[in-house]
């Protein structure tokens, strides 16, 4: 049984309950899955400025764990990876951040991607994001929605028509695929998939199945997923879209 911790960097109880279904959705029964927020982070992450809020709340949260053992894997769902350094110094449990997850495995599975950003402000944090984990010659591009995490928290099916208008021109620019880059993105995933045509990564439900994976192979004992070299994936059978099932 493989223990895994995933920690929502904000402190939206609707975006972690959003979190926990996808995470959910994608981990075996019997895995030992626990999801939380962060108590003192803000509600929602566009900035640089919220992502260092953001780190500084996570790292003073009493749910980071100090040793080994307890869980085996510590997911950060927030597509920034804020903390994912951080925290693996603070920690000897393996971290994953859900953003290099995805993008090494829509590189290595599907060559060309998209990432699908909630708003303006954040397509400068998620190209740096590409740039740094040197995947930049596979990206097509940042498209953004047009708005705030904090408006697709409270109502993310309000927002289809925009969200379909960004993916369709991610899809125009050359995307073989799409990653999903806000945590609160993923129950649009399998219905996005459908309109575009291309297939649509959740970034909770990838980092959560490569953790249940790492956990139960043993794998990541003794270093932090985040200091080695990019991971490369291969695409299960059916899995071309990786969302939770309604």
């Amino acid at each position: 049984m493989t223990r895994i911790l995933v920690i929502n960097p904000n402190c939206s109880e609707t975006m972690t309950a959003t979190i926990r279904r996808s995470a959910t959705g994608a981990a075996p029964a019997d895995t030992e899955l626990e999801v939380v927020s962060t108590p003192g982070a803000p509600a929602a992450i566009d900035t640089p400025e919220e992502e260092r809020a953001a780190v500084t709340a996570m790292l003073a949260s009493p749910a980071i764990p100090t040793g080994a053992g307890t869980p085996d894997v510590v997911v950060v769902a927030c597509f920034g990876d804020p903390g994912v350094e951080e925290i693996g110094e603070r920690t000897a449990v393996p971290v994953i951040g859900i953003a290099r997850t995805t993008l090494d495995h829509a590189a290595a599975t599907y060559g060309t991607f998209g990432i699908l950003a909630a708003s303006e402000e954040a397509v400068g944090l998620m190209t740096d994001l590409v740039d740094r984990y040197r995947l930049s010659s596979a990206c097509v591009g940042v498209g953004a929605i047009g708005v705030g995490v904090a408006a697709l928290d409270a109502d993310l099916w309000g927002h289809w028509d925009r969200i379909t208008q960004a993916a369709e021109r991610l899809v125009a620019s050359g995307a073989a695929c799409l990653c999903l880059g806000c945590s609160g993105l993923g129950p649009v995933a399998e219905r996005l998939s459908a309109a575009v045509g291309r297939p649509v990564l959740d970034p909770v439900s990838i980092a959560v199945r490569h953790a249940v994976s790492f956990g139960a192979a043993g794998t990541c004992a003794r270093r932090n997923i985040h200091q080695g070299p990019p991971v490369r994936h291969l695409t299960a059978p059916g899995d071309s879209v990786l969302s939770l099932r309604d």
